[in-house]
């Protein structure tokens, strides 16, 4: 799960902040007197990664439980492109895709941190 890294002791701390940045990033679980400080900290996007072939299995940080909150996903291009209508993401014209062969993409929603105002921040 963390990049670059093989030593296995670090995936629970990998899948620890992203419970907890997941929980930043809904507004449901922000302390209502610094809600907006926090919220605007962290924020949920589409991250895709366009694949040429079918088979690339997914990584075994997509299937694990744990990470259940990126929501990843294994689509067609069609599939991509009705998620992009569905969820009101941009994605490059389709015939740049199809000229450059990719058949097939990963989606997935990771939290994504404002990281030197979250270091100004107290979270409690």
């Amino acid at each position: 799960m963390p990049f670059h890294c093989d030593d296995e002791r670090t995936n629970e701390w990998a899948y620890e902040t992203l419970n907890e940045l997941t929980h930043h990033a809904d507004s449901s679980a922000l302390d209502p007197k610094n809600s907006d400080a926090i919220k605007s900290l962290v924020e949920v996007v589409p991250a895709i990664s366009f694949k040429q072939k079918p088979t690339i299995e997914p990584p075994t940080w997509a299937t694990d439980p744990r990470s259940r909150a990126l929501k990843f996903q294994t689509l067609t291009m069609d599939d991509l492109y009705k998620q992009s209508i569905d969820n009101d993401f941009r994605l490059p014209k389709r015939e740049v895709i199809d000229e450059a062969g990719y058949k097939h993409s990963w989606l997935f929603y990771p939290p994504i941190v404002d990281s030197p105002r979250m270091l100004m921040v107290r979270i409690i």
